[in-house]
């Protein structure tokens, strides 16, 4: 298990992909594959990625860079939001977009009670 340092992430946040997420995608495949080291670091990078844009925001800032933890974060913060603005998983589901067994199947993987969300402030 390979892990992308912080700066290569902000590299890759300020870097305008035309072929939006499959260039990104297999860019970053293609990196994890070449890299000899555990950490993906930015000299791994293509040298014209590296040299980021500047009128580009940053849209992501993390410490724990591994991706699959942050998409895991992201996404149990947003269903809790979600439980707690419209208090049901059916509502909640429907502003996230996905079905209500989507919900209820990732609320179970994240540990998220509805009953003990609801009840929480807002």
């Amino acid at each position: 298990e390979k892990t992308i340092l912080p700066r290569v992430i902000d590299c890759l946040c300020q870097y305008p992909f035309s072929g939006n997420i499959r260039e990104l995608s297999n860019l970053v495949e293609r990196v994890v594959v070449l890299s000899q080291d555990q950490n993906i670091h930015l000299e791994d990078l293509p040298s014209h990625v590296r040299h980021p844009d500047p009128n580009v925001d940053v849209w992501l800032k993390s410490e724990d860079s591994n991706l699959s933890n942050a998409v895991a974060r992201t996404e149990k913060e947003l269903i809790i939001r979600a439980l707690k603005t419209y208090g049901t998983q059916r509502k909640a589901a429907r502003l996230l977009g996905i079905d209500q067994s989507t919900l209820a199947r990732k609320a179970k993987r994240y540990g998220i009670r509805n009953d003990a969300i609801v009840h929480q402030d807002v």
